[in-house]
């Protein structure tokens, strides 16, 4: 698992689901990081996408819900694909919640990130299995050049519910 300081990070929550595991910031209300490990046999299934976005059952703290991305500019972004889910409802349903989510600019999320997501799909095809860690990019004040001033690594949010959107 990545290991943060905790101070720049804040309190967050550790997710573990049969089809990924998660770390959730509190404060962001989005995964600092996602990992799953995809098989080639999840890839063969039919299911569709339900596009049923809902709030995390499983956090504790303060969380992202559907409606927060309305009227945002971005496009919920999955961070484990609902697309390396095919066979199991249940682990495809999972991959709707909103802690699995990051804003994403639908120019990036429709284009080069789902060119990725396929690309990927195809090696775990080709080879069998593939171990994915997704996750934000994330602007930290303390770790930029001098020269940098603190407006380019400005917090923004999104929603009543105050998600990292740009930073």
């Amino acid at each position: 698992m990545p290991v943060d300081t905790g101070e720049v990070m804040g309190s967050t929550e550790l997710i573990i689901r049969q089809g990924y595991v998660l770390e959730h910031s509190s404060v962001d209300k989005i995964p600092l990081w996602v990992c799953e490990s995809v098989a080639a046999d999840q890839l063969r299934g039919h299911l569709a996408r339900s596009n049923r976005f809902k709030a995390d059952p499983d956090l504790k703290g303060p969380k992202a819900y559907p409606n927060d991305y309305v009227g945002s500019g971005y496009d919920r972004g999955h961070q484990a694909p609902a697309g390396n889910q095919t066979v199991e409802r249940e682990l495809k349903d999972q991959t709707f919640y909103m802690s699995n989510m990051a804003p994403q600019s639908p120019s990036l999320n429709r284009g080069i990130w789902k060119m990725l997501e396929d690309r990927t799909r195809a090696w775990v095809l080709r080879y069998g299995r593939a171990y994915e860690w997704t996750g934000p990019i994330r602007c930290e004040p303390k770790r930029l050049p001098p020269a940098t001033t603190k407006e380019a690594c400005q917090r923004q949010t999104i929603g009543e519910n105050g998600v990292a959107g740009a930073m």
